[in-house]
């Protein structure tokens, strides 16, 4: 039997490696950048070699919070439905229930606003029966675009938006602050200038890059030190199965030696101009200050468009091909993929982003027990009607090791954290 694990971001969230989600990295790194004494140095280090940077993490989120604190309009219906979902949870405290119920109230008035300012059928009827020589462009008579929230408003907007940034798994907050920090936009948004020869972009790409390569490095390194002996979650598993990670971390390979990196790892950096991929010698134990003096000073050069960069893919729709060694992983998981009796997929979303992979198990699931593991059940029906187009009525429920569980056909379902679940079990080792 070939049993394959596919692991995404939500596994490392188990405790004692809380690795942080992609909401979660911008005041994290702020954080570690500012705060702690590694995180101050690599910051200087990175400045004095990136001349001319016009880039902080602090600019970023004022300029964030600024921009949707006056444009989050079209926000508005998506934000209210989430926070009324949430609201009817009992388990919420009585601050997390006033803070929904203020959002709530804010955000009802806005939407009724923009309801009653539709330019509605029967009145464009009249007016083109009237005025047969007027072209109707508008859909409303008022744009709300150019109105202004009062101070109180403003005020209470951005003090929520603040809070939402420190607070990001707030069961309120969460849905107030969405895309506000979205660090895959972020990086995106900069790689670009690599493509169109942008100087300006191509150094915040650097910095962002280099600085969440750096702050993963440091926090790996804080779960290794803590956990000298065994690593929740991957120390329970066999060593029996093939192993596809999302992750960037040593984890998977400490146990996995063979764990294939489909988006890159912290391990390795490559040099953009040639495609060479080189790994960090001795990555266990090496010095990551001198990391930076050593090779990452010695492989920049603006005049020349030299540059290094960790290897980590960036979040485009269509992922660029880094260096040869993505093509081969990327063959490598179509073929575990392909040979695969049992898939166990834990902590991966299915998001669209990721279609290049998704695509890979659409077109390889047929005879193949799927099993995925998630606690956001709900969002992972939605997202799998994609690849398996099952609607949310063709899902059987039932129960799987005391957790809620969906089938249709081959595909089970199973809401839970990953390490509620005895993987061992689930696959019959």
């Amino acid at each position: 039997m070939n049993n394959l694990l596919i692991l995404g971001a939500g596994v490392e969230k188990t405790k004692g490696i809380d690795m942080p989600l992609a909401n979660e990295l911008v005041p994290k790194i702020r954080d570690f950048l500012y705060e702690d004494k590694t995180g101050k140095e690599v910051d200087k280090k990175l400045r004095d070699i990136i001349k001319g940077l016009r880039f902080s993490y602090d600019d970023f989120v004022k300029k964030a919070v600024d921009k949707l604190a006056s444009e989050f309009r079209q926000e508005v219906n998506k934000i209210l439905e989430n926070v009324d979902k949430t609201l009817k949870n009992e388990s919420l405290t009585e601050e997390q229930k006033n803070l929904g119920e203020i959002i709530k109230a804010f955000l009802s008035k806005i939407k009724e606003l923009q309801k009653n300012v539709v330019l509605d059928e029967e009145t464009a009827i009249l007016i083109k029966n009237t005025f047969p020589e007027i072209e109707i462009t508008d859909e409303e008579i008022v744009d709300l675009g150019k109105l202004s929230f009062s101070d109180t408003f403003e005020i209470v907007m951005k003090k929520i938006l603040e809070r939402s940034i420190k607070e990001p798994n707030h069961p309120i907050l969460k849905h107030v602050y969405r895309n506000l920090m979205d660090f895959e936009n972020l990086l995106l948004k900069h790689f670009i200038g690599f493509y169109n020869d942008n100087l300006n972009d191509i150094k915040k790409y650097l910095y962002i890059s280099w600085t969440l390569w750096a702050y993963l490095v440091w926090q790996e390194k804080n779960v290794f030190s803590q956990k000298k002996s065994e690593i929740p979650f991957y120390a329970n598993l066999k060593n029996k199965y093939e192993v596809i990670t999302f992750n960037y971390t040593h984890f998977a390979s400490k146990y996995f030696p063979k764990a294939k990196y489909f988006h890159g790892n912290l391990q390795k950096y490559i040099r953009l101009d040639n495609r060479n991929e080189l790994a960090i010698d001795d990555y266990e134990n090496f010095d990551l200050l001198k990391f930076f003096d050593d090779i990452f000073i010695k492989n920049i050069d603006f005049e020349k468009n030299i540059y290094i960069i960790p290897s980590i893919v960036p979040p485009l729709k269509i992922k660029p091909v880094l260096s040869n060694e993505y093509i081969k992983t990327w063959y490598d998981s179509f073929e575990l993929i392909n040979n695969a009796n049992k898939i166990v997929i834990i902590g991966y979303s299915f998001n669209y982003a990721d279609e290049h992979f998704n695509d890979l198990i659409r077109k390889n699931h047929n005879g193949k027990q799927i099993y995925v593991i998630d606690p956001d059940s709900e969002n992972i029906i939605k997202n799998l009607q994609r690849i398996f187009s099952y609607r949310k009525d063709d899902y059987t429920k039932g129960k799987l090791q005391k957790r809620d569980t969906w089938t249709a056909g081959n595909l089970t379902i199973i809401n839970s954290y990953a390490s509620d679940i005895d993987i061992n079990e689930l696959v019959g080792e």
